[in-house]
C-alpha cells in the first residue's frame, strides 16, 4: 500500500508524519484491497483540515475528512470514518458475492417448477 503525506500552508513534523504513516497502516488491517493512500493536511484560519483520500481495488475511490485543532485530532476524526467507509465497501462486495450463491437455490427451484407445468401442458393435450 502506498501512502502519500501532503502538508498544504504548513509543515509536518516528523512524530505527525509517523502518526499519519500509523493511522495509514491501520486502514491496511480492515480491507486488503487499498491500493493508495493519500493524506492532506491543511490550515484554514485557526483549524487544521485533514483529508484522507484511498483508492481501493475496482477503481473506486473513498474521500474522508476530519477537522480539529491539531493534526492528530484531525487525523482521528477523518480516520474513523474512512474505517467506517472501508468496512461498509468491505461488507458490500461480500453481500454481492453471497447474493450470487444465493441467487443459484431459487433457480433450481423455478426450474423444476417449469418442467412440472410443462409435464401438466402435455398430459391436457
Amino acid at each position: 500500500m502506498l501512502v502519500n503525506l501532503v502538508g498544504r500552508h504548513m509543515s509536518l513534523g516528523e512524530d505527525q508524519a509517523a502518526h499519519a504513516q500509523a493511522e495509514a497502516e491501520k486502514l491496511g488491517k480492515f480491507f486488503d484491497g487499498i491500493n493508495e493512500v493519500k493524506i492532506t493536511f491543511t490550515r484554514e484560519h485557526d483549524e487544521l483540515k485533514a483529508e484522507i483520500v484511498c483508492t481501493v481495488s475496482g477503481g473506486k475511490t473513498l474521500v474522508a475528512v476530519g477537522t480539529g485543532r491539531t493534526v492528530h485530532e484531525s487525523l482521528e476524526f477523518a480516520s474513523h470514518n474512512m474505517a467506517r467507509q472501508v468496512k461498509k465497501y468491505k461488507a458490500k462486495l461480500h453481500d454481492r458475492r453471497a447474493h450470487g450463491v444465493v441467487r443459484e437455490e431459487p433457480v433450481e427451484e423455478l426450474e423444476d417448477e417449469l418442467e412440472q407445468d410443462q409435464i401438466e401442458l402435455t398430459e391436457e393435450e
